[in-house]
């Protein structure tokens, strides 16, 4: 595996206007306590509002930059996505007990193994987003 190692969807709609207080929020909030801890944010409002277009440009922000050495996206819409994001994940960090043909496997791999992989390798932030 090669970091740094950026999975995101492409951006969809136009670019959101007036969401610098939103982003700075996000980093304020996130940047908060010592690098090792756990931090999380919720993005919530109603359909179109732009929240998953607002976690795509923070974390390619935030790679763009060097901050990150990997942005996993999660898509949750469906159980479907759901499994097919932990299969594409561990295909991209070539996770030990990856099987491309069989999602339940690769669902169990979960997301701990994999911040704990990519810790392993780099001393910068692991960015998980998870979209439904």
């Amino acid at each position: 595996m090669s970091l740094p190692c950026i999975m995101l969807p492409a951006a969809a709609g136009p670019d959101p206007v007036g969401r610098d207080d939103v982003l700075d929020s996000i980093e304020k909030h996130l940047r908060q306590g010592s690098s090792s801890s756990f931090r999380s944010v919720v993005l919530h409002g109603g359909a179109g509002v732009g929240k998953t277009h607002t976690a795509v440009d923070y974390a390619r922000a935030l790679s763009s930059a060097g901050k990150l050495s990997a942005v996993l996206w999660v898509a949750a819409e469906s159980k479907a996505k759901l499994q097919k994001s932990f299969t594409d994940i561990a295909a991209k960090l070539q996770l030990p007990a990856y099987n491309p043909k069989k999602h339940d496997n690769n669902r169990s791999l979960g997301l701990a193994p994999a911040n704990r992989y990519v810790s392993l390798l780099s001393p910068t932030s692991l960015l998980v987003e998870i979209d439904n």
